[in-house]
């Protein structure tokens, strides 16, 4: 008598298909600290704004200086550039006191895609 293993063709296929699927699940995931990199950058220059507080064509400067037109700044409300990127953003904000200590609130989006 021989000894070895026998397979059936039922077998066979989901040993290929268990192999498969564990194959595509086990890809390594591209991460991208790219959304982490703008996230700070965007808070760093809320924290700028904070301690010297721009006026609306500074604040317009500064963001595009920074993130180019993939931008959008917001100031109590009022949009003061409208980015022609869509897709995926970040979006940070920060409530800042002028020098008469009057709130204003300072929303950066900052599409990334």
């Amino acid at each position: 008598m021989n000894k070895g293993f026998v397979f059936s063709l039922e077998a066979t296929i989901a040993l290929i298909f268990l192999g498969g699927t564990l194959l595509y699940l086990l890809q390594p995931v591209e991460f991208s600290f790219k959304e982490v990199v703008v996230l700070q950058q965007s808070n760093d220059l809320l924290k700028v704004w904070a301690v010297q507080y721009p006026s609306h064509e500074e604040a317009l400067y500064d963001s595009k200086r920074l993130f180019g037109e993939k931008v959008e700044v917001e100031i109590d409300g009022i949009l003061l550039n409208e980015s022609p990127a869509l897709g995926d953003g970040i979006v940070t904000g920060a409530i800042i006191l002028d020098d008469f200590l009057e709130e204003h609130e300072f929303v950066l989006r900052v599409y990334t895609s």
